[in-house]
């Protein structure tokens, strides 16, 4: 219930079972949401743990919506679940790298976006700017480039991708 804080929604359930033919039968309860205003399409939702309430099968999948905001995220913008993610290895060694990424990024650019200077070049800057890319042992003046260099071309690839 995308854009709500709170809202009122008349509930029913009851409880069924599921049947598909040579697999055995599994007990449901279902809930069916709809928005007495009519704003909202009505929603069923399903659950196999008879024992839980309507409302607290709602509360459920309320809380599972910001995690499924995650994934959805992940997958457009990280490249989980992409062609680079179809072997179980690569899965297992990109998928926590990028999901720790993502949330460093994200705790990263919230006090921006609460001051209303969320941009996403001055996140790249921050990302990068105590990363020295060095290979050599204690050069601190140099790294490959000269710094005022690295740093001038950190200000400009920041605006650039």
């Amino acid at each position: 219930m995308v854009g709500y804080t709170e809202k009122t929604i008349e509930i029913t359930t009851a409880t069924a079972i599921w049947y598909h033919s040579g697999k055995p039968v599994v007990p449901l309860r279902w809930v069916l949401l709809r928005d007495p205003e009519g704003k909202l399409s009505p929603m069923s939702l399903l659950s196999t743990d008879l024992q839980l309430s309507a409302e607290k099968i709602v509360t459920y999948f309320v809380r599972r919506w910001s995690v499924e905001v995650t994934f959805e995220e992940a997958r457009a913008h990280l490249g989980v679940e992409t062609q680079r993610q179809w072997a179980e290895k690569a899965i297992d060694r990109t998928t926590p790298v990028l999901l720790g990424l993502f949330s460093i990024v994200s705790l990263a650019t919230d006090p921006l976006n609460k001051q209303g200077k969320l941009k996403i070049a001055t996140v790249r800057r921050l990302l990068w700017q105590n990363y020295n890319f060095s290979i050599s042992d204690n050069q601190h003046d140099m790294i490959k480039i000269p710094k005022p260099l690295l740093t001038h071309f950190r200000h400009v690839l920041a605006h650039a991708a």
